[in-house]
């Protein structure tokens, strides 16, 4: 062995050096750096650090920690460490059992893990253009658009040091057709895409010594059915582990989550194992939304109502607020495009006066490049309009965002605090405003019942009379209300069982809004026969419905229990059943593809088929 070591070491000092010596040597040197890592992180001396609430001060005393990483936060304007910050950096960089931390949104979590991750991609700064190098941190996101917003995040620090230009930052997402030709040493993924990349043995063999695995809004993860992928994702990581370079080298998996159920603690005992360190960054008799959050309910006769109230208001928050900032929250895509319309129509007619107000979208049916230009041009506009479906709910961080809009119920009632949550960040105040119609009103009990969700204004809306004919000046075409209404109605019964809201008074709702946007008395909601036989009515609603060829006869006083569709919301409620979950699209439901990113953006969006980019991993740093 002593001979071997002597002539190993000579042949490095040689210019020939023959391919599997130079091989070897190689993994050697790799082996003995991630040995020293190893032993540093377990330095008796650095445990005084793991059980207390650091400082920024302390980090830069932290023996093992790069100084260059705390100027750098330095640089971009931090000057004290946040609560979830302050808490879980060091145990993240010691605790080898793996750790779970329970922080809100808007509390700079995403900084939590991006500092201690970057400083094991400094440790394991060797990337190889010969195909050698490995990922070392692997973040999952549930969504694109999170994990963008996290690999900007890392490229805010890695920019402040020009010595970092090696270390790469790249994205495996859907939508994507870039690939790699070698491994980044910090990998942000969506669950569907990783899974379909896992499954080619070249990809798989670059997670043999990944050092972190971080679960990102852990809890929207697994309510957004990605847990058959996660499980498959942690069999095939544990799998490649067999090719390490240093089988020593454990993998340190670190879960945050707005909340830690059953569920999410089942989660992590199933991928860490029952030792993990659970960090709680929020206070037992601290209220679930943010107490810097103003919150008013706004409650109307019917949907038309809650229409002309909610734009009403927001004509007038553009005239009277100069920095209003405002996210509008509608669960399907169909709404989301027809409110897009209205604000449109309503800044061409004076009705919004900001003429340099911006106007944006966001939903899962956009490419992924409209949907980046769309938050691009929120992040930097002063006053503006997102309306967006769930997409924007969960991670996505909005500097200045005053309001936050939300038009029906929520599919989960744990969206409506992240939703909220997308205003009030890093301190800020700001304002939540729920408009529900006297159908959906049994959804804000709901909130109170689970979550203790109490509303500082009550507003019961009298002043339609008023706000009413400025908003008719709004044309809309019957095609593009028959499309709305549809995938409202149908949004709507797929909740009445969780919500416990009535479908008569929910189909009645619909037809006001019907009438009241084509301003006709005599219009009717427009269905095919095969929808309408869905809804097993008790009544025949003749004057309600448009069904071509005429209303099936024999389908009335066959409601079971008021559940919705077919008298059973876990078939046709695709938040109840993720594995089964059917599509709407405009007229009928109808199954859909299982195959692709899966990130479940929007309510009613056609999956598209991307089998054609198999490999995404992209790097625009």
């Amino acid at each position: 062995m002593l001979l071997l070591h002597r002539s190993l070491c000579a042949s490095l000092r040689s210019p020939f050096i023959a391919p599997a010596t130079r091989a070897l040597s190689v993994s050697m040197g790799r082996f003995k750096k991630y040995e020293m890592i190893n032993k540093t992180y377990s330095a008796p001396e650095l445990l005084e650090y793991n059980d207390k609430d650091i400082t920024l001060e302390d980090l830069e005393k932290f023996p093992a920690f790069h100084k260059k990483i705390a100027h750098s936060f330095k640089r971009l304007g931090y000057s004290l460490l946040t609560p979830v910050q302050s808490k879980s950096i060091i145990p993240t960089l010691l605790e080898e059992k793996g750790v779970v931390c329970r922080a809100k949104t808007g509390t700079g979590k995403t900084m939590a893990f991006v500092i201690p991750t970057l400083q094991t991609a400094l440790d394991y700064h060797f990337e190889s253009k010969e195909g050698m190098g490995k990922i070392h941190t692997l973040i999952i996101a549930p969504t694109r658009d999170l994990a963008i917003q996290i690999k900007d995040e890392y490229f805010k620090i890695l920019k402040q040091d020009r010595s970092w230009s090696k270390i790469n930052v790249k994205l495996c997402i859907g939508g994507r057709k870039d690939s790699i030709r070698y491994a980044p040493g910090v990998l942000v993924a969506t669950p569907g895409r990783l899974e379909a990349e896992l499954r080619n043995p070249r990809v798989a063999a670059l997670f043999s010594d990944l050092k972190y695995r971080v679960y990102d809004e852990a809890d929207r993860l697994l309510e957004t059915g990605f847990e058959e992928s996660l499980m498959n994702i942690d069999r095939m990581l544990r799998d490649a582990r067999h090719k390490a370079l240093n089988p020593l080298t454990k993998m340190k998996s670190v879960l945050f989550s707005a909340t830690v159920d059953e569920r999410v603690e089942d989660f992590a005992r199933a991928t860490m194992g029952d030792e993990y360190r659970y960090i709680n960054c929020v206070p037992e008799n601290e209220p679930e939304a943010h107490e810097n959050i103003h919150q008013t309910l706004v409650k109307t006769h019917n949907s038309y109502e809650l229409m002309v109230a909610a734009f009403s208001d927001i004509f007038r928050n553009f005239s009277s607020k100069p920095d209003f900032k405002a996210i509008m929250f509608l669960p399907t895509k169909y709404g989301t495009d027809f409110a897009y319309d209205i604000l449109r129509q309503a800044k061409r007619f004076g009705l919004i006066e900001k003429k340099n107000a911006s106007l944006l979208r966001l939903h899962g049916q956009m490419t992924q490049g409209q949907r980046d230009k769309a938050t691009a041009e929120f992040r930097s506009c002063k006053s503006g309009l997102l309306v967006a479906t769930d997409v924007a709910a969960r991670g996505m961080d909005f500097k200045n965002v005053t309001d936050v809009i939300q038009l029906c119920p929520s599919s989960e009632v744990a969206d409506y605090v992240h939703k909220v949550g997308r205003t009030a960040r890093a301190g800020s105040k700001g304002n939540a405003t729920l408009y529900l119609s006297q159908a959906e009103v049994p959804y804000a009990n709901a909130l109170s019942k689970k979550y203790g969700i109490t509303f500082a204004t009550e507003v019961r809306y009298e002043t339609m009379d008023e706000d009413a004919p400025a908003f008719e000046r709004i044309a809309f075409e019957k095609e593009d209300v028959d499309e709305y209404t549809r995938a409202h109605l149908a949004y709507l019964s797929g909740v009445v069982a969780k919500y416990r809201l009535k479908l008569d008074d929910v189909i009645k709702s619909a037809h006001h809004l019907s009438k009241g946007l084509l301003q006709d008395e005599n219009a009717k909601l427009s269905i095919t026969g095969t929808t309408f036989k869905q809804f097993r009515l008790r009544d025949p609603y003749e004057e309600t419905f448009d069904v071509p060829g005429g209303i099936p006869h024999g389908q009335f006083n066959d409601r079971r229990g008021g559940k919705g569709f077919k008298g059973n919301n876990k078939s046709y409620n695709r938040f109840d059943n993720r594995s089964k979950h059917r599509g709407y699209d405009g007229n009928s439901f109808s199954n859909r593809n299982r195959y692709g990113d899966r990130d479940l953006d929007s309510i009613f969006d056609k999956r598209r088929n991307d089998r054609h980019s198999k490999r995404t991993f992209n790097s625009r740093y």
